[in-house]
């Protein structure tokens, strides 16, 4: 089962939004006249007589009525979008500042148009239109343009139903067609003419009515693709410590595949058995993003399991998808956040799939009400509307999964809405912190250039099966001696992961992130050696060779730096140095911190005594 990512970084203009300009858009189409004259022409009227019925609009003349209507409402809009824009540009003289409105504006409307009824047409054929550039010329008014536009357009089309051209239904789509992509190809050609100040206020991507593009002077005439994008799997086992959240993570994951799609409901949330929102909270390092993959792997491989059914039923596959709820949605434009994140929180009460919203760092995306504004009250808004509003409707086929390193930076408000909440604390007992460490050297132990035993009591990958495991006792003696007199230990992945438990007893944040940084360090001092210069000039002794042969070759070049491979003590020195930069890292904001505090303190005291002075 594959999911799809659908957030988008582009500015939306929403149907809602258009609708709002139609009354305006009608009043033009029901006063249709050439400029200077006082007769005026309803475009109903000629898209009433095409067709076989002549007392009211057939179908596809209907549907591109619908079109026009909303082609010219992104018309206004985008002459709204951008007027204040365009009007702060210096150096640029009104006029011009009109006309790029106003061409820009229509070159949108013209897109709009002209991609939707592509769709819609049944012949592409494109056929010689007698218009020229002065016919598209935007420099008047921005309902005079509109006028002029809707002018030349009626008497083509009326021209055409007196040719016979447009006797059958279908064929005022082609001719829309037509019309609009000469619109487009001309209005587009005028993107010279205007200065550099301008053209660069339209770099914005703009999404109109959730499936057109539009960025520039180039416009996606194709419905936008679905990006698809492959998770990376985690199996429980990969999870180290976190147990609480682990258990419910998987829990969770399994009740959402009990999801009836022919009810379109789950049972589980007859019993309140499933969590709509969930928070994860710890430190950064602690796993919540190896959380959530594993949650994704289980609920795909639940899918699979389930779909046999649901195709044999007649109904489809089970499909599950994903929804990124970031700090994409933030937009510049008025009003633009609160729309985009709605769009993508509604994705949530898709009813057909399974969906889990993700918001990762949601304490950076979200301010408290405190501290937020503009487009960060918009994202608040909607997050709080969603998670406890009268519209959200729990079916049991959707779940939101919020996490954070700072949960008190979260609005009370916003935090209180989650119903779960779970701690995760990272690694938590000594297997836990081996684990890691064998994971993330398994390519250098393979290899033989890392040599670390497992320790009695240890299996790599098994121990959490039953965490009744008696812990160790912590070494009394990091190292066994001094690196001086030249005595180390040989150390143990049980050794390493014992001394891992004790530095996070004197530090929490010493989670699994400090492993990783350890493990790279390791990598670092493996690759110490100088790469052959014959390996670039001559191709017969690296650069033919097969690859596995290669990948030999480079390992003879570590162990010739080390041929007995990288002792474990090393290891050990690494978590050890790693530690004490920690400690020594909240030492030192701890100082400073106090600094700071002594510093405002002093200036308070100063400022009380002038005050004083002041008084007297």
């Amino acid at each position: 089962m594959i999911f799809v990512n659908e957030a988008s970084g582009a500015h939306p203009i929403g149907k809602k939004t258009l609708e709002q300009h139609l009354e305006k858009v009608t009043e033009r189409f029901n006063n249709i006249r050439e400029p200077g004259e006082m007769h005026r022409e309803k475009l109903h009227d000629i898209f009433t007589k095409i067709g076989e019925r002549k007392d009211r609009m057939d179908k596809p003349a209907a549907d591109t009525m619908d079109v026009l209507e909303t082609g010219f409402e992104l018309y206004y809009e985008m002459t709204n979008e951008l007027g204040v824009r365009v009007n702060k540009v210096e150096g640029v003289s009104q006029q011009q500042k009109d006309r790029f409105l106003h061409t820009y504006s229509m070159f949108a409307a013209s897109a709009y148009i002209s991609r939707k009824l592509a769709d819609m047409a049944e012949s592409k054929a494109k056929f010689n239109l007698p218009f020229k550039k002065e016919h598209f010329m935007m420099d008047k008014t921005r309902d005079q343009c509109l006028d002029s536009i809707l002018y030349l357009y009626n008497s083509f089309l009326k021209v055409g139903h007196g040719k016979n051209i447009l006797d059958e239904s279908n064929a005022i789509v082609d001719v829309s067609y037509n019309f609009f992509s000469k619109a487009l190809e001309e209005l587009g050609n005028q993107k010279e003419e205007f200065d550099e100040k301008l053209t660069k206020l339209v770099e914005t991507e703009f999404e109109v009515a959730g499936d057109f593009r539009l960025k520039g002077f180039t416009a996606d005439i194709k419905k936008p693709s679905i990006e698809v994008k492959q998770f990376r799997h985690v199996e429980p086992k990969d999870v180290a410590g976190n147990s609480e959240a682990k258990t419910e993570m998987l829990r969770d994951t399994d009740r959402m595949a009990l999801y009836d799609l022919r009810v379109q409901k789950n049972p589980i949330v007859e019993f309140n058995g499933l969590s709509f929102t969930v928070l994860y909270d710890g430190f950064p390092g602690t796993g919540k993003t190896t959380l959530m993959g594993m949650g994704y792997t289980n609920l795909d491989r639940k899918c699979l399991k389930v779909s046999d059914y649901w195709i044999h039923a007649g109904i489809g596959p089970m499909e599950w998808l994903m929804v990124i709820i970031d700090g994409q949605q933030k937009d510049r434009f008025y009003g633009g956040t609160g729309e985009k994140v709605r769009g993508q929180l509604n994705r949530l009460r898709m009813k057909d799939k399974l969906v889990i919203g993700q918001a990762d760092d949601i304490d950076l995306t979200v301010s408290s009400r405190e501290e937020s504004q503009g487009g960060d009250d918009d994202f608040l808004n909607e997050l709080m509307q969603f998670t406890g509003g009268q519209q959200t409707v729990i079916l049991g086929n959707a779940q939101l999964w919020a996490a954070t390193n700072e949960p008190l930076n979260l609005d009370p408000a916003l935090r209180q809405r989650f119903h779960a909440k779970y701690a995760v604390t990272g690694p938590e007992e000594w297997y836990d912190y081996a684990d890691i460490m064998h994971s993330k050297l398994r390519k250098f132990l393979d290899l033989g250039v890392v040599r670390v035993k497992d320790g009695k009591g240890y299996t790599p990958f098994q121990m959490r099966a039953n965490r009744s495991v008696q812990k160790g006792g912590i070494m009394s003696s990091l190292f066994g001696g001094s690196k001086e007199s030249g005595v180390t230990t040989d150390f143990t992945f049980r050794d390493l992961g014992e001394m891992c438990v004790k530095f996070k007893e004197e530090n929490p944040r010493f989670t699994g992130r400090p492993i990783e940084s350890v493990t790279m360090a390791i990598a670092k001092k493996i690759n110490d050696y100088d790469i052959p210069g014959e390996y670039y000039t001559d191709p017969k002794v690296f650069l033919e060779k097969p690859y596995e042969e290669k990948v030999g070759m480079i390992r003879s070049l570590i162990l010739a730096r080390y041929p007995n491979g990288i002792d474990s003590s090393i290891l050990a020195e690494e978590l050890e140095k790693y530690h004490k930069n920690e400690m020594r890292y909240e030492e030192e904001k701890f100082t400073k911190d106090v600094d700071r505090r002594i510093y405002q303190r002093r200036v308070i005291e100063a400022a009380d005594e002038a005050f004083a002075n002041m008084r007297n």
